[in-house]
């Protein structure tokens, strides 16, 4: 069980220190409901954050794989600014998401601001990720 724990909590500190994730993260303390604090990251191999290298394949899906640290169950929610564009369970405290490009109702053309937020559950504080910027181009269609 340690091991699981010492695992994420290196994986979340590679991630941040790569920058793949840009600003650093807060973890979102629990109030007076004795709730443990949580802290939500999420990254792509499919998407990019460097508009230079925007996304632009038509009939193609960006991947998000997260964690919820430490180890939490429950749901996300993912958000394009404040808009709602998709939810997961979190199990373990992993999740994943799969959003198609080039939609209305997911990631049309242009910039994206994503955001996930775990909901939290009867043991873990609820919490929010740091932003995300994907740049949906499609200029070659």
């Amino acid at each position: 069980m340690n091991l699981i724990r010492s695992t994420r909590a290196a994986l979340a500190a590679a991630v941040l220190a790569a920058g793949v994730l840009g600003a650093s993260v807060i973890p979102t303390f629990a109030d007076a409901q004795d709730l443990q604090p949580t802290v939500t990251l999420f990254t792509s191999a499919d998407a990019t954050q460097n508009p230079a290298q925007a996304f632009n394949a038509p009939d193609s899906t960006l991947r998000f794989w997260g964690i919820v640290s430490p180890n939490a169950s429950g749901t996300v929610v993912m958000y394009d600014g404040s808009n709602a564009i998709a939810q997961a369970p979190v199990t373990d405290g992993q999740f994943w998401i799969t959003l198609a490009a080039f939609t209305p109702q997911t990631l049309d053309r242009g910039t994206h601001y994503l955001t996930v937020q775990y909901l939290g559950n009867n043991v873990y504080a609820p919490s929010s990720s740091p932003v995300f910027t994907e740049v949906i181009r499609g200029e070659h269609f």
